[in-house]
């Protein structure tokens, strides 16, 4: 049996499941030098799902922290658009991006607004404000306000999302560390029954099948995520 053929593509939850029953059939063999490896084993499993079980939250609140900063993003964005929109428009500028009224605003349109680096475009929004304050004759300089409003919401999701990631990051890099170390146990744990054993079907015949192990994931996994 190639322990990690078999479990290559098993989420932690599946991975978890084999662990455990594989545990199980250990400890329910008569031979003490076999019913000792369950012990390891056993180990191994509670720290994969230990760690399981500290990622799992910060997912939560990292998929909750991205939400709000894009739906600020977002807002702000699509404020960015409307203004250009209205400037050029017939009220005003009629098309006409060369005018100075727009260039101020928009000197090189609004692709570096809304495409560009969170703080890139945060930057730029404030340039923006601080020029319609004073410049009360422009012809959007009413719009300050509403800018500042959303690029304040935006500015106060950054930190957060942030911090949420990096969180993220760091729990799934040891859930990572805690699946191989519960794959290698399970390469080891086969290895020494190979070695007593001298038959591969007694071997098989404590571990699960892959039928048997394999569970519905309820998220994505250290083992297919960056």
């Amino acid at each position: 049996m190639n322990i990690a053929n078999t479990i290559m593509s098993f989420g932690t939850l599946s991975l978890l499941n084999f662990g455990r029953k594989h545990a199980e059939k250990l400890g329910g063999n008569g031979a003490a030098e076999i019913a000792g490896l369950k012990d390891r084993v056993a180990l191994a499993v509670t720290e994969l799902e230990q760690a399981y079980q500290a990622r799992r939250p910060l997912m939560a609140l990292w998929n909750n922290a991205i939400r709000a900063k894009d739906a600020a993003d977002d807002a702000l964005d699509t404020a960015i658009s409307a203004l250009s929109y209205e400037l050029l428009g017939p009220n005003y500028l009629k098309g006409d991006r060369n005018q100075a009224a727009y260039r101020a605003l928009f000197p090189t349109g609004t692709i570096q607004f809304i495409s560009g680096p969170d703080r890139a475009e945060l930057a730029q929004v404030n340039a923006m404000v601080a020029y319609l304050k004073a410049n009360a004759t422009h012809p959007v300089a009413d719009r300050a306000t509403d800018l500042e409003t959303k690029a304040s919401a935006l500015a106060a999701c950054l930190e957060p999302a942030a911090a949420a990631e990096t969180a993220l990051r760091n729990a799934r890099a040891i859930e990572r560390d805690k699946r191989d170390t519960l794959v290698r146990t399970l390469r080891k744990s086969a290895a020494v029954l190979r070695a007593e054993f001298m038959d591969e079907k007694k071997v098989e015949a404590l571990f699960p099948t892959v039928q048997e192990s394999r569970v519905p994931e309820e998220d994505s996994t250290p083992a297919a995520a960056a």
